[in-house]
């Protein structure tokens, strides 16, 4: 498995009934978790309805949007 750092807006954070959910991948593929988090923490930084999570996936995760 690799792992992703991955973009996620939920505007349902912000209080919104009726918003977007969408999912956009940054960074990877990486080979170990902690190498991701190292990235993540030093370099993302959650704002908003935006947050930055690490996946674990064989391939690159698609970017959605709904």
């Amino acid at each position: 498995m690799r792992y992703w750092i991955v973009e996620k807006r939920d505007d349902a954070i912000m209080g919104f009934v009726n918003g977007v959910q969408q999912q956009t991948p940054m960074a990877g593929p990486f080979d170990t978790y902690d190498q991701a988090l190292d990235v993540k923490s030093a370099e993302y930084r959650s704002s908003g309805a935006y947050y930055y999570t690490i996946i674990e996936s064989h391939s690159r995760p698609e970017a959605t949007k709904n």
